[in-house]
Order: structure tokens, then sequence, then C-alpha cells
């Protein structure tokens, strides 16, 4: 099995259906999610300003669904594998979520893991803030109030801080995931990621990069002044063979053929409660996955003494594959719909043209819906 950054073999060629199956799974995920932001947030914008905490629900049932969707067919259509290992993560919980970034997709490939254990329905992602302005996929990441950073602190601070109080507020248990490296596993990252071992006095890693811990010891302190009872899941992607490592590769027909996870529950006795120990402790964390991963690649699959050899893969299941097809022909059946209602119904042209204005204008501002959310959180809780 090839190490980390060992790909070769994985990308040797592509046929032409890999290309086509790439093609129509990027077109799809952009008109379901440009042509659904559209119709649910238009009926449920309203909503903002008298019942902040029902559009959140509202929105985030719909943007779940759309994640079931998508993972349908990253399985379906592309034929991605999915094996899970370890501890199972819980529903209807505040937790946060932490995991290594292998590649530019892997908030994508999570959503495979939790449909079949907690569900998607209070998800949020920390991720770029470029990502927020994609027409389709980004506006969706707004409405559905992703955490959007711009790797400067005192920029992210402030951000981070007005979401957390924005969920507090409406008393909105979420489930966060968050990449502490940063940025994705790959040759560039890599050699900074060793020179940043160097100038610490730390080991380099040949497997994982190493994590910037400030963002990490802050969502944790603020989740934490909230939710006494704050676990933290610690979660491991690995590929066995090919996968895409970003937007180029998949768009020249590199498909994920396998994806596995190890989850690792801490619970909140487990969890420090301050930032120099809390930094201290996701460093640890780190640790393990080199190990953990390097094991992965020796013996191909991940092995961990606390559950025995291979524990829990993850087996066919009957009723989520019809869950999953329901979920995936109700979008396509909805989408046509709702296209074909456009091209009839003057008054859904306006509201489509006014939310587009809306998106660009927000991005020319360089801003976003996710900051309208938090204000309309604060002007609700006022009255």
């Amino acid at each position: 099995m090839d190490g980390p950054l060992g790909r070769e073999s994985a990308l040797g060629g592509p046929s032409v259906p890999s290309r086509l199956k790439a093609l129509v799974f990027m077109l799809v995920l952009l008109l379901t999610s440009a042509v659904g932001t559209l119709c649910v947030n238009g009926l449920l914008m309203p909503l903002l300003l008298f019942r902040p905490r029902l559009y959140r629900l509202l929105f985030d049932l719909f943007i779940g669904l759309w994640q079931w969707q998508a993972a349908g067919l990253l399985e379906k259509l592309i034929g991605m594998k999915v094996e899970i290992t370890g501890d199972e993560i819980h529903s209807n919980e505040q937790s946060l979520i932490i995991m290594n970034h292998r590649t530019c997709f892997d908030w994508l490939y999570c959503w495979s893991l939790l449909l079949r254990q907690s569900g998607l329905w209070t998800h949020k992602t920390v991720v770029k803030s470029p990502l927020r302005h994609i027409p389709g996929p980004g506006w969706a990441m707004q409405c559905a109030a992703y955490l959007f950073v711009n790797r400067r602190w005192e920029d992210d601070e402030n951000h981070l801080k007005t979401m957390m109080t924005y969920y507090a507020k409406l008393n909105y248990k979420t489930q966060i995931l968050i990449f502490p490296e940063g940025t994705d596993f790959n040759p560039v990252s890599k050699q900074r990621s060793d020179a940043f071992a160097a100038k610490q006095g730390l080991v380099p890693f040949s497997y994982v990069l190493h994590p910037r811990t400030t963002g990490f010891t802050f969502l944790v302190s603020q989740l934490q002044q909230g939710w006494k009872d704050l676990p933290i899941y610690d979660v491991t992607i690995a590929f066995p063979s090919s996968f895409p490592q970003n937007e180029v590769e998949l768009f020249n027909g590199i498909l994920p053929g396998s994806v596995h996870f190890h989850v690792r529950r801490h619970g909140p006795a487990d969890v420090p409660r301050t930032v120099d120990s809390l930094s201290e402790w996701c460093t640890a964390r780190w640790q393990e996955k080199e190990k953990r991963l390097r094991s992965f690649y020796e013996n191909g699959r991940f092995v961990d003494a606390q559950y025995g050899e291979g524990s829990r893969p993850q087996s066919r299941n009957l009723w989520l594959d019809i869950c999953i097809y329901a979920v995936m022909f109700s979008w396509y059946f909805g989408t046509a719909f709702v296209i074909l209602a456009v091209f009839w119904w003057p008054l859904l042209q306006v509201v489509f043209a006014a939310e587009i204005l809306l998106f660009v204008g927000l991005w020319y501002r360089g801003s976003g819906f996710d900051v309208i959310q938090g204000t309309s959180a604060f002007v609700h809780h006022e009255r």
C-alpha cells in the first residue's frame, strides 16, 4: 500500500467513464444546491426576524437532506466504499469533531460517516472563507451557518465568537467539525509543517501535519462555557486506494475508491479546560494519529487494541440504501419541478433574482448570509 504521498499508482490514467461520473457529480451538486438554497431560503427568510430558531431548525433539515443526497452520489454514482471502526458518534448532543485533513474533500466524505451514526441535521464545518462564495454549495453553507475563517486570527476570533454566541442564544446544539491542521496534506503543506516542527523543536510527522491549535482551543473554550458536558470525537480518515487530492484531480476523473474512518470518543471528563492544556491535548491526539496511520498503511486497515483488529467495519444496510435512494430521487424530482416553476411563475423569478443579487452583494462586501443570521439572533434576543 502506498504511503501518504506515494500516489503515483493511484493516479494512473482515469477512464472516460470516470471522467463522466466526476462531471455529473459536480454538476448535480452545483445545480441541486443552488436551486434548493434559493427556493428554501426564499421561503424561510422572513423567519430570521421573528423566529430565528425555527429558521435554523428548518434550514438545517433541508441542508441535512442535501448532504444525504451528496453522500449518496459519492457512494452510488462514484462507487465509494465506507469502512468505520472505533466508537460511535452520538446524536442530540453538543459536540466537536476533530479530523486530520488528508484531502480537500474530507468534509464531504465525513457526511458518509455521520449519516450512519449521529445524523447530519445539526452538523457544521469550519471551512476557509472563499468557499462561502461558490454559487450553490457556498450559498448553502452560508445559510447553514457554517463557520468561515480567513486564517487571520484577528478577524477569525471575532467571527467565531459571533457565531458561537448566535448558537448559544438560540440554545441550539451543534456538531462542529474542525481540521486543526488548517489545510490538506500535500507536498507543499508537508514541507511547511516540517519547517514549523524544526522551528518549534518538534519531531516531524510523516502521515499528518502538525496541528495549529489556536482555533481549536478557542472553539473548545467557547463551547465549554455554554455546554459543561462537551465531548470531542477524534476521527482519523485514511484512503487505501485512489482518491482525488483536489478539485482538479476530481475533474480529471480521479475518484475515491474507499474511505476508512476510525472514531475515538473523549468524554467531557477527558477534555481539559485551560488553553495550554487543550493545546497539549490536541498535539497528543495528533501524535496518536501519526502512529495509527502508520499502522493503517502497513496493515491496510485500522488496528486498535481497545476494540480489536478490524473492529466493526461498515456492513451493507438495505434500509440505509433505500433511504439514500429515496432522498436522492426526491431531490432530483424536486429540483426539476422548481426549475420548471421558475420558467412559468414570474414571482419565483423575482425571488430568485433578488437572492442572487443578495449573495453577490455580500460577496462584494466580503460578508455572508451567516453574518446576517448572527445579527438576526441578537435583534430577536434583545426584543
